[in-house]
Order: structure tokens, then sequence, then C-alpha cells
């Protein structure tokens, strides 16, 4: 296979040996607080570098790979930048502020994008006014690079072991998803943070991704901070439709962001050990609610993104909303037209789903539980303008009767789920992947889709979407 020597570097490391640590360890420092000393000593006596992964095959891993503008928004896209706190019921419900707050994070990202400049080896670097930037606005930037190059990292590491990525779930998605049963399971007992994101496999494989960024001269000190948030992961599954699996691969990855130099991503996975005898817990994530707020999420970036009113056009047999955009103007996004014409029906079970789970973490015991349910849904339901107050009436005491006879001990949001039919709903509105057009756009170059279902596509000269043209310029 030939070795481009062109795009952005990419270095992978590996633990040397079944012996070797793959977490450091905190001594004291001059200023007498625990500390990681020496963070690339550590990674140098115990790490290697790689060219190849084993997950389903043995591949081979790209030292270069050249960023494409439609894989940089695919990436921002998927990267979840100011979404981990995002979701809450009444937002579910409020269709404007959604798509605002949508419209203001993705003008952020844009920002960040507006840094990046393609040199002579079609690799991105960073602009030199961005050591003009405040270091707070730095703080940002870097996180947002950082997103990008751990979601480009995830594709090529499982394209490479292969495998291919279904859903990419960033912490503000599958941490609202999680059946607390009984009660929330930390993903790491050294750390206080849950990892950035989830990676489910199409060979139904999840694995983990710790992102990282800012200067190369504090990756090691990053990376180590990463490895220990790795340490020691439960096992996951969607609960219901698949067996509690160990997490194939924990990996950190670092994008380095320096003004006038190439963005550089490292790539360290330190193999889980869950082979002692000690119980390991699991995370129970519900499929149907990560599938419903990745097409919430999906419609309101579409939204925030539509210059103008978006066209109906017909791919195939599914209608597809498509329209340019005045945050990046080169570029077209398409998303499947059911998604709109099913908008109010899902933002009225997410919210109801949305508002059991923060009754649940606010209640003490299932009286308590069902008096904040109670209060959160008829809210809800009075702002679906739909709704008269008798229907309102109706579902509230329908709804209540149900949720009465579950267990506030035992898969309370699971079975609440349930009854809102969101399982029903995902598998009937998110089909995009087996329709015959997206089969045929994903073998086209230039042409990308999120695991919301999002379409992007580079303009032509003519200003129409491009059709098996892969455009290198910045995004």
């Amino acid at each position: 296979m030939a070795i481009s020597l062109a795009g952005n570097n990419f270095l992978y490391y590996l633990p040397k040996s079944k012996s070797s640590k793959t977490v450091h360890s905190k001594t004291l420092g001059k200023n007498g607080l625990l500390e990681y000393r020496k963070p690339f000593s550590f990674i140098d006596s115990n790490f290697k570098t790689i060219n190849q992964i084993t997950l389903r095959t043995t591949g081979s891993l790209p030292r270069k790979h050249i960023l494409t503008g439609v894989e940089i928004i695919q990436a921002a896209l998927e990267g979840g930048y100011g979404r981990r706190d995002l979701w809450t019921s009444d937002l579910a419900m409020n269709k404007q502020e959604a798509s605002d707050l949508a419209r203001y994070l993705l003008s952020r990202v844009a920002l960040a994008t507006s840094c990046l400049l393609r040199d002579k080896n079609r690799a991105l670097s960073i602009k030199s006014m961005y050591e003009q930037i405040e270091a707070s606005e730095k703080g940002a930037l870097s996180f947002i690079l950082g997103g990008i190059g751990s979601y480009v990292a995830a594709r090529l590491w499982l394209r490479a072991g292969g495998d291919g990525l279904n859903l990419f779930l960033h912490a503000g998605i599958y941490s609202k998803a999680v059946n607390k049963n009984p009660a929330p399971v930390k993903f790491s007992p050294t750390s206080k943070k849950n990892p950035d994101y989830l990676a489910h496999s199409n060979n139904r494989d999840w694995h983990v991704f710790e992102s990282k960024g800012g200067a190369i001269s504090d990756r090691w000190m990053r990376i180590v901070q990463g490895l220990a948030q790795l340490d020691s992961l439960p096992c996951i599954h969607f609960v219901g439709a698949e067996f509690p699996k160990s997490v194939k691969t924990a990996v950190c990855v670092h994008t380095s962001v320096d003004a006038n130099e190439a963005l550089t991503i490292t790539v360290v996975d330190p193999p889980g050990d869950n082979t002692g005898t000690e119980e390991i817990s699991t995370i129970e994530l519900i499929g149907s609610v990560c599938k419903l707020l990745l097409i919430l999420e999906t419609v309101d970036q579409f939204r925030a993104l539509a210059g103008t009113v978006p066209d109906v056009v017909r791919y195939g047999d599914t209608e597809w909303a498509r329209t340019e955009s005045n945050i990046f103007s080169e570029y077209v996004f398409g998303i499947p037209n059911r998604y709109l014409k099913s908008e109010s029906r899902i933002r009225v079970r997410v919210g109801i789903y949305l508002a059991a789970e923060e009754a649940y973490s606010a209640s003490m015991d299932k009286q308590e539980f069902l008096n904040i349910f109670r209060r959160k849904v008829l809210r809800i339901l009075r702002l679906a303008s739909n709704r008269n107050i008798v229907e309102v009436s109706r579902t509230v005491g329908f709804l209540m009767r149900r949720v009465e006879g579950f267990s506030y001990e035992e898969n309370l949001l699971l079975n609440i789920s349930k009854v809102l039919k969101m399982e029903r709903i995902a598998g009937a509105v998110m089909t995009y992947d087996g329709e015959s057009i997206v089969s045929k756009l994903r073998q086209e170059s230039g042409v990308v889709f999120t695991s919301g279902g999002m379409y992007i596509g580079a303009k032509s000269e003519n200003g129409s979407s491009s059709r098996g043209q892969t455009r290198q310029d910045e995004p």
C-alpha cells in the first residue's frame, strides 16, 4: 500500500507489553500538591508507536490523512460543542430557542474553522493570527478542534480494524439516556468526569474516546490526564437490544493547536483489563432515547444552518429537505423530510422522558418523583399548542396511572420510554441507513452523513451539491 506524504500527521500508541502501566501516578510536586510529573517519560517508558490495529481484522492506520472540508464540518456537527448539559425538558419543547442556541453554537464552530489554513502539503494548519487571540477564546477553539480530531480519529481507528462507525454519541446525548438502575454509574472511579464520546460500531462493539486539544507542548500532560479518565471502564450496552460488553477500545485523542503549525493528532489506546475477579459495573443505555435525541439535535442544527427556506427534493423513494447555509457557505445540507414532519410528536415524547429523568434525579422516593413528574408533564403538554385542556388532562391521567405501577428502584426510565413508544417512533423515523439513495451517496467521495442522518456535500461550481468530487479547500 502506498504511503501518502500529504495531509496531517496521525500518531498512534499502544502499551509496550501487558505489564506496562497505562495510568500515571500522581506524586508530591514542588508546590506541595499531588501532580503528574514527567508525563512524556511515563508515555515513553510504557507505550510504543504502532501502524496497525486489530478489531475485526488487522488493518493499517494512516500516518497521514487529508482532512477534507466536508469531513471537518461532519466532525464539528458530531462533536457536540456546548451541548454537555444542553438537553432539558423545557428546551426540548421550545423549537425556536433550541434552533437559536444551535445557531449560536455553530457560529462558534465556524469561528474555529476560520482559523484553519491548508498548507502546501494539503495539511490543515493554524493561521498566524491565532497567537493574538485571548486565552479563554483559545481554550474554546482548542476544545472544538479537539472534538473534530477525536471524531476523525475514531472513524480511521474503526476503519483500520475492519469495522465502521454506527453511532457517535457525545456526553450531552448518552448521559440523558442512561437507564438509572437503580442509580447512575460513573465511568471511572479515578475521575469525576465521564468520557466525551461513546462510539457504537457496525459490529455492535463499544469504543470510548476522550478528547483533548491544545498546545503541543502540553500534549503529554493532557494525554496522561485523559488516560486516567479512561481507567476501569464499565461494560456498556443498549438495554434490551444487546448483551453487556466490555469496551473494545478506550482511546485518548489529542489534537495539537499551535499558530503557524499543522494540526497533529495523537491517538493513545490503553486496552482495558476486565479479566479480574472484581465485579464489573454496567452502563445501560436506552437506544431509542439516544436516537430521538440525535434526531432533534440534527433538526435543530439543520434549521440553524438553513440560510433560506429549505427545498424539498426527492432522491429515490425518499423526500429530503435540502438547504444551503450562511454559516458554512461552501456546503449544502439535507435531512430526511420525515424528520420535520415528525418533529412535534418527537419533541413531546422527548420532553416527557427528560421530565422523568429530571424528576428522578431530583427525588428521594417514588412519591416525590410522581409529584415532580406530574408538574413537569402538565407544563410540557400545555406548551404543545395543539392540545386542549381536556386532552391534556386525559393524557396526564393515562400517563400517571401507568407510571404509578412502575418500580421506582428498577428500570423506571426504560419503562417510561416504552409507554411513550419511543422505540417504535425511532425505528420509523431513523431508517435512512438502509435507503438506496443513502447507500449510493455513501460510495461517492465528497458526500458524508452524520450519525443523526444529516447529508453534507460540497457545492459545485454552479452552486449545486457536488457528486463524485472531493474538495480539498479549507472549511
